[in-house]
């Protein structure tokens, strides 16, 4: 049972990193970097874009977790 929540949670987490990168391209972090530090700007897109959809697979693989045994 443990490999299917590992796998649905891997698979969770693959389908949220473009759905989350999408989103973090709404914010404007120009204002933060100078000019010319595009692969700084590009890196902290994509660490934030990795930790959050992280975040968001953890949690909604708890939530199943936890509607399984409140159903079982």
């Amino acid at each position: 049972m443990d490999k299917y929540i590992a796998l649905y949670n891997f698979a969770l987490f693959m389908v949220m990193i473009p759905v989350v990168f999408k989103t973090f391209q709404a914010f404007d972090l120009d204002k933060f970097f100078k000019k010319g530090y595009i692969w700084q700007k590009q890196v902290i897109y994509i660490v934030f874009t990795i930790i959050t959809a992280k975040l968001f697979a953890d949690a909604i693989t708890d939530l199943v977790v936890l509607m399984q045994g409140i159903v079982a």
